[in-house]
């Protein structure tokens, strides 16, 4: 890392990195540092073409020197040998320590099972981070050590009741309230009927992104000075509504039939209209109706239905497969609903479905899996090795952990959980099979347990050499964890680390690229460019300017100027391209999510579905016709094909030379034929025309 970059990981001035570099280790790090550790930087030349330092001498860290600092400031602090003024970057750093182990463990388990790895962090990732700060700064969780209830938040983010019920209320399909029984409601000394309970990852969302007297210190403490949260704050989000990115895919689904976006439609505006398959797509009231109103809504439901139509509710982040079996499944005066994220598969129980053997230190391989929901996992076998220790003995420790050593250094309360699933992964020799599995976040505090009680002496004796094996494998996963990082970032995506006022250069070289023009001179744009620009109603454009009118500073233009735009009016502001590039960014537009994916990466829950390569046709193909008469490898006309859907007499195909050689055969058999390679939106594309009624694909 350069000097900049590891002083900002740290939390700490330049300046201050700096002077530990030239006059050596503060002598309270000492202790906790390895015999003969020097602190060591490299002047090294850049040659890098997109650094801004290319041709410059910097001064760098090697990964080695970031984790032992990162190391001795998080022992430091869990043995109070730090002062008041150096407290702020222990807390910050056994952060950090906790965030790489559990990046690691996740990055080498995924890998193992044969899936791509992106180690870099979400703001998902970051929000227990949050919460392990909000404690240190004296946050307390009424409720089992990790619930809290409204007084909790209210107490600590000095905000009245109803900015916290409005922000609850808008957040209501991210931020989901936990009901609390009548005995833990008398525990707190509440007399009330009823009480909602947050857990303790909703709480690091509220405390990140609700307004309040701690919000804007909170996020520089976890994502570092000069990240986009806190410098751009509502303005250049990096997610964008799921309205928007969804039109994305709708105008590819939908090529060639009557779309329609917003339309009047009687007196009222429906997100989505496809007038050949009478149907009418709806968001459901999660992230663009904050205001939903039930009894207006069915009363609108009703209104259309009566038109003639179909309706079709949905989640933004639902699957495209579970999107597309409702489609199929809506008619003309029915309403379908596919608004819970994996409404269709909410019980099926949990499988492994990929399996491999991981390689951490020690040169020890550890049997690790991939969950249907995503989750990476150790088997019982792979985690007792991974530990050191036989199975046997491993089972019979876990119910009881963690031992009372190890309390105080994994939280109070805090106890080992197992599960059981079945393998269904292929490669696995314990396929069919149900395997007892411990999940990463569980062994990151085991790791994490073990390190910080053997840094302090208070482990017995017989627990000492996990002690030591857990010191070493936090140190390696650390290292890992920060070089896969820094080569990700440098060889991938080395955009998204510039810094947010190179963003903005780059946002403003982008739309004028794309052919914005400034009526008002060559860096002043009107009002009337920018709604051109971005296909959004002046009213939209108005609303967004008087929200961050704070941040935007329009220039009020003189009169030869107003003059020389054919405009009659007496006043008239214009807004430098700068703030023009702060709008596209910020506001919800289909050309802004372009921009978005250049300078931050994408970050859309769709981004999964536009990868090419990815998809598993017939996992795919069984979820969309969930419902329907699915058959694989049936023979038609002597031909055998990969699938056929009896209710739609359709027939679906992998494109190649064969299957389409044989595609006019089959037609003339009086089946629907549908060809498909990898974009999941031109496939529906050509479903939705071979199964309405006016076209044949």
């Amino acid at each position: 890392m350069s000097e900049r970059g590891f002083a900002k990981v740290l939390g700490m001035k330049q300046a201050s990195l700096q002077g530990m570099a030239n006059n050596g280790l503060p002598k309270m790090l000492k202790p906790f540092v390895d015999e003969g550790f020097r602190l060591k930087t490299h002047l090294v030349k850049v040659t890098a073409k997109n650094s801004p330092y290319k041709g410059r001498n910097i001064v760098a860290y090697t990964s080695e020197t970031i984790e032992a600092i990162i190391r001795a400031y998080a022992i430091a602090l869990v043995n109070e040998a730090l002062r008041t003024n150096q407290r702020h970057i222990g807390v910050r750093c056994l952060t950090l320590i906790c965030a790489f182990i559990l990046t690691s463990l996740e990055a080498a388990i995924k890998e193992a099972c044969g899936l791509p790895v992106d180690v870099l962090k979400t703001a998902q990732q970051h929000y227990l981070s949050a919460v392990t700060l909000l404690k240190a700064q004296g946050f307390t969780f009424s409720v089992a050590n990790d619930i809290a209830t409204k007084k909790d938040l209210l107490k600590h983010f000095g905000v009245t009741t109803s900015k916290l019920e409005s922000f609850l209320k808008k957040s209501r399909d991210e931020i989901v309230a936990i009901k609390l029984d009548r005995a833990t409601i008398f525990a707190t000394g509440s007399n009330a009927p009823t009480m909602n309970g947050y857990s303790a990852e909703n709480v690091g969302k509220i405390a990140l992104y609700m307004s309040s007297k701690i919000q804007k210190q909170l996020q520089i403490d976890v994502f570092g000075e000069g990240n986009a949260l806190t410098e751009l704050g509502s303005l250049a989000k990096p997610e964008t509504k799921g309205q928007i990115e969804w039109l994305k895919s709708f105008n590819k689904m939908f090529d060639g039939f009557d779309f329609k976006h917003n339309s009047q439609f009687d007196e009222y505006r429906p997100d989505y209209l496809i007038e050949e398959l009478k149907l009418c797509i709806e968001l459901n009231g999660y992230d663009n109706h904050a205001g939903y109103d039930p009894d207006a809504e069915r009363a609108r439901e009703q209104a259309i239905l009566d038109e003639g139509y179909g309706i079709l509710r949905f989640h933004h982040q639902v699957d495209w497969e579970d999107l597309a079996n409702g489609i199929l499944h809506s008619k003309v005066g029915t309403v379908v609903k596919r608004y819970d994220i994996g409404e269709a598969y909410r019980d099926t129980p949990l499988t492994a479905t990929h399996y491999g053997q991981a390689e951490f230190a020690f040169g020890v391989f550890c049997d690790v899996y991939v969950l249907s929901d995503g989750s990476t996992v150790f088997s019982e076998r792979g985690a007792a090795d991974l530990f050191g220790m036989r199975q046997g003995s491993f089972q019979r420790v876990t119910p009881n952990w963690p031992p009372k050593t190890l309390e105080p250094f994994v939280g109070k309360g805090w106890s080992m959980e197992t599960n059981s699933v079945k393998v269904v992964a292929d490669n696995s020799p314990h396929k069919g099979r149900k395997i007892t599995i411990y999940d990463s976040k569980s062994i990151e505090t085991i790791i994490r347990g073990y390190t910080l009680a053997a840094a302090s002496n208070a482990l017995r004796a017989n627990q000492k050499h996990i002690g030591k094996r857990c010191s070493i494998l936090a140190c390696a996963l650390v290292k890992s964890a920060i070089t896969t990082v820094i080569q990700q970032v440098c060889h991938f995506t080395p955009e998204v680390q510039q810094t947010i006022q190179q963003n903005y250069q780059d946002v403003t070289k982008s739309i004028l690229d794309l052919g914005f023009k400034c009526s008002a001179g060559n860096e002043i744009a009107i009002k009337t460019d920018m709604t051109t620009f971005l296909e959004v109603p002046l009213s939209t454009l108005n609303y967004h300017l008087g929200k961050h009118r704070d941040v935007i500073e329009p220039i009020e233009l003189d009169s030869t100027t107003i003059q020389s735009l054919g405009s009659n009016a007496h006043c008239m502001n214009g807004y430098h391209l700068d703030d023009v590039g702060k709008i596209v960014l910020g506001m919800d537009s289909v050309i802004g999510i372009d921009l978005k994916e250049q300078i931050f990466g994408k970050h859309s829950s769709l981004d999964k579905l536009t990868r090419v390569g990815e998809i598993e046709w017939p996992q795919s193909l069984a979820r969309v016709f969930t419902g329907f008469t699915l058959q694989p490898e049936c023979v038609i006309a002597g031909n055998t094909v990969n699938f056929v859907v009896k209710e739609f007499n359709l027939i679906l195909e992998f494109e190649n030379k064969q299957s389409v050689a044989r595609k006019p055969l089959l037609l003339s058999q009086g089946y629907h034929v549908v060809h498909f390679k990898q974009q999941w939106e031109i496939f529906l594309n050509r479903l939705w025309y071979s199964i309405s009624a006016e076209k044949q694909c």
